[in-house]
């Protein structure tokens, strides 16, 4: 599988969509870098013995959306309720706790970096 490099952000935001604005003046645009994680699980090793999934979404409450994507991974994969942090159950500790229980963490959330 050939994954190819994410396009720079600077080259989105300055698109011109009209004739005196441009893509970022209208809408908050930014990089999700899931084509590097996806090359990371290709060149992972196999996952060894049983597979257990978790789930962490929506922690600060404020991405209703996010519901659809976890309720499709729970339903797809068979995900238990303890597996599963939503809301204001996704905090720093039980994402931590959580972490150390399964093998695959899927986090559907904002994302900050300082």
């Amino acid at each position: 599988m050939v994954i190819p490099k994410p396009k720079k952000l600077s080259s989105f935001k300055t698109t011109v969509i009209t004739s005196n604005e441009c893509l970022g003046e209208r809408f908050q645009i930014g990089i999700i870098p899931s084509l590097q994680i996806l090359k990371y699980c290709y060149e992972r090793p196999p996952i060894e013995g049983k597979i257990t999934i978790g789930i962490v979404e929506n922690a600060t409450g404020d991405r209703p959306f996010t519901s659809f994507t976890g309720e499709n991974l729970v339903q797809s994969y068979q995900v238990p309720p303890e597996f599963h942090l939503q809301g204001k159950n996704a905090t720093t500790t039980n994402y931590n706790q959580l972490s150390k229980k399964v093998n695959i963490l899927h986090s559907i959330h904002h994302a900050n970096a300082n």
